[in-house]
């Protein structure tokens, strides 16, 4: 039987709802695009946006679906893992976090160093690009980011707060090594295994925000960092119309801007642009290692799933190798099955089960 501690379950908002996650965040994403304030936005298709509101209304339907079948759950109390369960889970991470250690420290070995090392003393025969070694370094990367999901379970489900600024801490190391892509996956899968164990009251959505705006000034500072001049190169692609206080703002305000808004922005620029693969090769490709994937389909295929409008900003989500593989209606197929998925984790961590809370932090952070 799972523990529950109903008085502190039962306040507050349910911000890990599947349905409202990807609704909000598509929308929000359509918007800002619409708005242009940077050059390098053009204008979204058609058919993208029929394909963005058809999956919005096929992840509510699963939604509604699956509470149905779940009667009354709305009026149950979320429940917890059980303290044998967690005990499990923290045996488990613990060999996994020793291994993404031991990793990461092989790789800085080999590398003879780290990309902010690099960036700090002036060397620029290397960057960011050339840390880690292939195929072993998605494995180290995956450890890494499981066991640091782990400590937000931990602190979600007992309140142990070494846990929380253990997980903190670690958010460090995709910075070391100038990951922005890896500190953002991270960040949102700890935020997914948060929100699905906890309900948000409003002294946790203050801290929220707060944690986003700080998260959000660090990212600018890795963009920076990234490009190596300084925010030159953000400021040079704001729009004439744009309004003048983007000049003004930490760059992080404009990078993540840049972030959400570049996934829609390459999308729109490679619908139709290249016939389907009819293969899963680039909406699977980051679940093998290079090797494996190129044997299983061997498509010659280029290097990015669609085009990008410029190189620098290659920022892609899952409906680029859906719609590379499948095309713009096999893309939505492809996706409200991945969102039924996720609906279905969603309910099963609801009820405390360690197995479905870590699925769910990783639909969390597909979704986001």
């Amino acid at each position: 039987m799972k523990n529950s501690e109903p008085e502190r379950l039962a306040r507050g908002l349910d911000l890990s709802n599947p349905a409202f996650v990807f609704a909000f965040v598509w929308l929000l994403a359509l918007v800002l695009t619409t708005l242009r304030w940077t050059t390098q936005l053009i204008g979204i298709p058609q058919s993208l946006r029929w394909l963005i509101l058809g999956n919005i209304a096929t992840i509510t339907l699963w939604y509604i679906g699956f509470s149905a079948l779940n009667s009354g759950f709305q009026r149950r109390l979320s429940g917890l893992p059980t303290a044998a369960e967690l005990h499990q889970l923290e045996g488990f991470a613990r060999v996994v976090g020793w291994f993404a250690i031991a990793g990461s420290l092989f790789e800085v070995i080999v590398g003879r160093g780290v990309p902010l090392q690099w960036l700090l003393v002036g060397d620029t025969t290397r960057d960011y690009r050339d840390f880690g070694i292939p195929t072993f370094h998605g494995l180290v990367t995956s450890a890494y980011m499981f066991y640091t999901t782990t400590r937000i379970v931990l602190f979600a489900a007992t309140g142990r707060r070494m846990a929380i600024w253990h997980g903190v801490l670690l958010l460090a190391w995709p910075l070391v090594i100038i990951n922005r892509a890896g500190f953002v996956w991270t960040l949102f899968q700890m935020a997914g295994a948060y929100l699905i164990v906890r309900r948000v009251t409003t002294r946790a959505i203050l801290v929220l925000v707060a944690t986003a705006a700080s998260a959000i000034m660090v990212f600018g500072l890795v963009g920076d960092a990234r490009v190596g001049v300084g925010r030159v190169f953000i400021d040079s692609i704001i729009s004439s119309d744009a309004p003048e206080v983007l000049k003004i703002i930490p760059s992080g305000f404009i990078w993540a801007y840049v972030y959400i808004t570049s996934s829609v922005n390459n999308l729109a620029a490679g619908i139709g642009q290249y016939e389907p693969l009819w293969v899963p090769y680039f909406s699977t490709k980051a679940l093998f290692p290079s090797i494996i994937g190129g044997a299983l389909f061997n498509v010659g295929a280029r290097k990015y799933s669609l085009g990008l409008v410029n190189e620098a900003l290659n920022t892609s989500s899952a409906y680029a190798g859906l719609i590379s593989d499948f095309g713009v209606f096999g893309a939505g197929i492809a996706t409200a099955l991945l969102q039924l998925v996720a609906v279905w984790l969603y309910f099963r961590a609801k009820s405390g089960e360690v197995w479905a809370i870590l699925g769910f932090a990783i639909a969390f952070e597909a979704m986001a």
